[in-house]
C-alpha cells in the first residue's frame, strides 16, 4: 500500500479510529482509516483499482490546466507502470481534461 493520495501525492494520514468517509472515485461511504493531508479518502477498492481508474480518477478530480502537470501526476501513480499499455492514452485524458477546465 501507498502512503501517498492516488489522487493528488499528499502524504496519508492514518487515524486512531475507523469512521464514515465517502470514497473520491466512485462515490461509496465506508468506514475508513486513512485520508490524505488534502481531506481525499479512496477506498481499498478503488485505490487497488488498474491504471485505467487512476487515470479516470485523476482527470475527474483535476482542477489542472496544464497538461503536462495532468500526465505527471497520472504517471507518478503506482498502479501506473513505465512500460505499460496505460501510456497510450493518457495523453489524450491529459489533454481532455485540460481543455474542458480550461473552457469548461
Amino acid at each position: 500500500m501507498s502512503d501517498s493520495c492516488i489522487l493528488c501525492q499528499a502524504p496519508l494520514k492514518y487515524l486512531e479510529s475507523p469512521k464514515m468517509m465517502r470514497c473520491e472515485i466512485c462515490g461509496r461511504s465506508f468506514e475508513g482509516h486513512a485520508v490524505c493531508e488534502n481531506g481525499h479518502y479512496v477506498c481499498d477498492e478503488c485505490h487497488a483499482s488498474p491504471a485505467e481508474g487512476v487515470v479516470r480518477s485523476v482527470v475527474l478530480a483535476s482542477t489542472s490546466k496544464n497538461p503536462l502537470e495532468i500526465a505527471e501526476q497520472i504517471m507518478a501513480s503506482s498502479f501506473v507502470h513505465m512500460h505499460g499499455p496505460e501510456h497510450h492514452f493518457i495523453v489524450g485524458a491529459s489533454l481532455l481534461c485540460a481543455y474542458s477546465n480550461t473552457y469548461g
